[in-house]
């Protein structure tokens, strides 16, 4: 059988190598949780917590997923979640609106990614654009704010 390029024959061992090597389409990469809420931000920053580092397979597609919650202190304020890279470089914004202060809103996007190999790094900063509140990305066990990494191909 080939798979990925390689031959494969019976009694042939699978080593860690290639497991790391060959890709895993559907499989999990990296996964990372924060479970208390975050500092306050106006700014664009990151959120402690939130970052992942993976093994990248080149030729491979990656999903970066993010899913948590947002709140701001004051009505109408806008929020970006940024999913950037270890260098800041933004490659998916996600924007909400609050417009009840203290309202607790749920943010979800991925970013889809190609090009990449070896130790890679991806995380997710946020920023409140609009108003004047004091914005958090809420999070707590029963609820947590993560980033996931995907192979999706």
């Amino acid at each position: 059988m080939t798979t990925y390029g390689k031959t494969w024959v019976a009694g042939d061992t699978l080593t860690a190598s290639d497991i790391n090597t060959y890709g895993r389409a559907g499989q999990e990469a990296g996964y990372t949780e924060i479970t208390a809420t975050s500092s306050a931000f106006t700014a664009e920053a990151d959120v402690s917590g939130l970052s992942v580092t993976w093994t990248a397979i080149s030729g491979r597609t990656y999903m970066i997923i993010f899913d948590g919650a947002v709140q701001s202190s004051v009505a109408n304020d806008v929020i970006y979640i940024y999913i950037t890279t270890s260098a800041n470089t933004h490659v998916q914004e996600l924007q909400t609106l609050c417009p009840v202060a203290t309202r607790v809103h749920h943010v979800h996007g991925f970013a889809r990614e190609t090009g990449l190999s070896g130790s890679v790094t991806y995380k997710i900063r946020a920023e409140r654009v609009v108003g004047t509140g004091s914005t958090v990305v809420i999070a707590a066990s029963a609820y947590p704010a993560s980033i996931q990494v995907i192979d999706v191909g």
